[in-house]
């Protein structure tokens, strides 16, 4: 997983997702969505987005990229294209 710092980055985490996408590199959002945004969760004090600052902020900015046992350097290269 990499951490996306949009205002050093200059792009979000979901910018760079959709970027990735768009060349067929499927990257994870990790943490997304976040369990306390769920309907069974969502009405629950413990589950305000206030409560519960540094889960967002990583939902928010974590992206998984692609990592098997088959992934070659070419592939390896145009994720880094993408991110680069």
């Amino acid at each position: 997983p990499i951490f996306i710092d949009a205002e050093k980055y200059g792009m979000t985490r979901d910018g760079l997702y959709c970027r990735m996408k768009e060349q067929n590199v499927l990257g994870r959002r990790y943490f997304y969505p976040l369990i306390s945004t769920f309907g069974t969760y969502r009405g629950l004090q413990s589950a305000m987005p206030e409560n519960l600052i540094n889960a967002c902020k990583m939902a928010d900015c974590v992206i998984c990229l692609p990592m098997h046992h088959a992934l070659g350097d070419g592939d390896i290269k145009r994720v880094l294209d993408c991110i680069m």
